[in-house]
């Protein structure tokens, strides 16, 4: 009887372990099912929230953008949302009633709406020929165009019950990944949290839960009480929709590859420039594990796929033969560098980029929803989701005449180059016998790692081996005997050279319209060159060409004659009025211009010439006459 104690301990022991596990898991499912009941019940009464977290934000701005674009700009047809009273029956954000803090299971819903296959920021001239073509991300398409092997893989790694279960969670999953932390927590002498134990129902869950931090990032904070918002969400989610919609939008919108790739179709294209549907075995076990990272990792996702051949070959019918195979062509791989928008005209996306965020600026846009339409950012709503006509007043024939005379002058573009970088400097007296040479000059190239730093100085430059250090030396004498060295330092090193900054513009000086801007600026400049760059050309080549114009056209003769210190009044084009400063007159002001309150304009300080012959105004470099003969023309 003594010998048998101990098994019979065990096994009790195992018993209570096994009715503890039952009991436990019976308690869950009543405590979140419950929870997933109330939400629903919620979601019927309106009362959940369309305004929580980052996917709602997106869906509202996504109607406020293409309001806009409707209202503003010429835009495309398609739209998010094509059910525009989608919000009917749904309480007011303000409501007492609506549970500010948990998302609307409508979100689903909008989420499979489906926009065309190709969206695109498209800018056009005045004539609608097309300047530049940005291919937004974010396509989504239906389940049944996604390739069944990347179905099936994903479905294999994340989540093998996805279709067998009665819940949106794992209960197995979820104990063994806490003792797993658990037993790693008490080896490691630290805290460690269990991983792996989200279902695919959870992880749609967790990106509706997500929301914006203070840096306008999008996050999911963690914690006990999210991960348990988390599964009631997954449970709602689950007895709601079919499990074909749930995995749809998990593949269009819970998958992220940088670079403003969202979803499958999109880190497909961008990644092998192929659809779902046309990738081969390898590139869709490829994109299969590449969520565990969310980013395009090579030699991790190739290992992590090596790791998880035994559990996905059954499930694909794979004999050892075709393991080796995908194995073996896994490091072929070929990537594309994702490269979506098309122009040979930078500067004007980036003129274009700033009038659209001009006009959402003039339509009552918030700060943050203004960042998320910057579609020179690949990160932004609108590089996602946008589908956007623009159509600027330039001329196309007048651009590219613009940008070869331009191109003809030679101005340098930025550059790397290599050259000796000043790292510091020091000196000392020496007492000397013969006369040193004035200057010395020693190149050298280290063989240890070292570091510099200049007397009295905290800062220190680190120097490695192998790096080139140029030593300049100079001798001065103080006395018969006594000389002074200084010795200057240099590490050579790649240095960035600035191009220059240039600027041009062609304009209609009868209604301000801009017909063709160039400037060194690419996309996401903040127009640079222009705005905050200013080197006006000098009078010199301008005037002589405005007087030439003018007598060419017998706008002005010879013989005439012009002041400068009355004022003009209408019906004349170049109607002005004094410019003063304090009760002095120091110029005019024309009036009939675009800017606001009319051009100020000064001679050379601040002085009038009267009445003299056009010719000697020109002599002179009269400022407020050459903007008269400008309106002449």
């Amino acid at each position: 009887m003594l010998k048998k104690l101990p098994a019979i301990i065990i096994l009790s022991i195992l018993f209570i372990r096994a009715d503890a596990y039952l009991g436990t898991e019976m308690l869950l499912d009543w405590y979140i099912k419950k929870g997933a009941d109330s939400l629903i019940e919620k979601e019927k009464k309106g009362e959940l929230s369309r305004e929580y977290g980052f996917v709602w934000a997106e869906i509202n701005l996504a109607r406020k953008m293409q309001k806009t674009s409707r209202d503003i700009i010429i835009s495309g047809t398609d739209s998010l949302l094509s059910d525009r009273n989608s919000t009917k029956g749904y309480a007011s954000s303000n409501s007492p009633n609506v549970d500010k803090n948990t998302p609307s299971l409508a979100a689903i819903r909008e989420l499979l709406r489906i926009q065309r296959v190709s969206n695109f920021i498209t800018i056009t001239d005045r004539n609608d020929n097309t300047l530049a073509e940005i291919k937004t991300t974010h396509t989504r398409l239906k389940l049944k165009d996604f390739n069944p092997v990347l179905i099936n893989s994903i479905l294999a790694a994340e989540d093998q019950n996805f279709r067998n279960r009665n819940t949106g969670y794992e209960y197995k999953s979820f104990v063994r990944a806490t003792f797993r932390a658990a037993i790693k927590s008490i080896k490691e002498f630290k805290i460690v949290k269990p991983k792996g134990t989200s279902t695919i129902h959870q992880q749609v869950a967790k990106f509706l839960l997500s929301r914006f931090d203070e840096r306008g990032m999008v996050y999911a904070e963690r914690s006990l009480d999210r991960k348990v918002k988390e599964m009631k969400l997954a449970q709602a989610l689950k007895m709601t929709y079919r499990d074909d919609d749930i995995l749809e939008v998990y593949l269009n919108h819970c998958v992220d590859a940088g670079h403003g790739m969202t979803g499958f179709y999109d880190i497909s294209m961008g990644l092998f420039n192929k659809k779902p549907s046309q990738l081969d075995i390898c590139q869709s076990l490829y994109l299969a594990r590449l969520v565990k990272w969310n980013r395009n990792i090579p030699a991790k996702i190739t290992a992590q796929i090596k790791i998880d051949m035994p559990r996905i070959a059954p499930l694909m019918g794979w004999n050892q033969e075709k393991q080796d195979s995908i194995v073996a062509a896994l490091p072929k791989l070929k990537f594309l560098k994702p490269n979506r928008i098309a122009s040979e005209h930078s500067p004007l996306i980036d003129l274009a980029n700033e009038y659209w965020l001009k006009v959402c600026r003039s339509n009552g846009m918030s700060d943050q929803e203004i960042k998320e339409m910057d579609f020179t950012s690949p990160t932004t709503m609108i590089r996602k989701k946008g589908s956007l006509k623009i159509q600027l007043s330039i001329d196309i024939e007048l651009q590219k005449f613009l940008e070869t005379q331009v191109k003809k002058r030679g101005f340098g573009r930025d550059t790397t180059i290599v050259t000796d970088v000043r790292i510091g400097s020091f000196g000392e007296d020496l007492f000397l016998k013969q006369i040193p040479k004035d200057t010395l000059r020693h190149i050298q190239k280290l063989k240890t790692d070292t570091t510099f730093t200049e007397p009295g100085s905290n800062y220190f430059t680190a120097l490695k081996a192998g790096d080139t250090l140029v030593s300049n030396i100079r001798y001065k004498r103080k006395g018969e005997y006594r000389y002074r060295r200084s010795v200057y330092l240099y590490k050579r090193d790649e240095t960035k050279v600035a191009g220059q900054y240039f600027s041009y513009a062609i304009m209609n000086s009868a209604t301000g319209e801009l017909l063709a801007y160039y400037s060194r600026d690419g996309i996401g400049s903040r127009l640079g060159s222009l705005l905050r760059n200013r080197t006006p050309n000098g009078s010199c080549l301008a005037k002589p060409l405005i007087y030439a114009l003018n007598y060419d056209w017998n706008n002005i003769r010879p013989e005439d004659r012009e002041t400068d210190s009355i004022e003009v009044p209408p019906p004349a084009a170049w109607q002005r009025k004094f410019l003063i400063s304090g009760d002095k007159p120091i110029g005019m002001t024309y009036l009939n211009t675009t800017a606001p309150g009319g051009y100020p304009v000064s001679n050379y300080g601040k002085k009038f010439s009267g009445e003299d012959y056009i010719f000697n105004h020109l002599t002179e470099s009269n400022n407020i006459i050459s903007v008269e003969m400008i309106y002449r023309l």
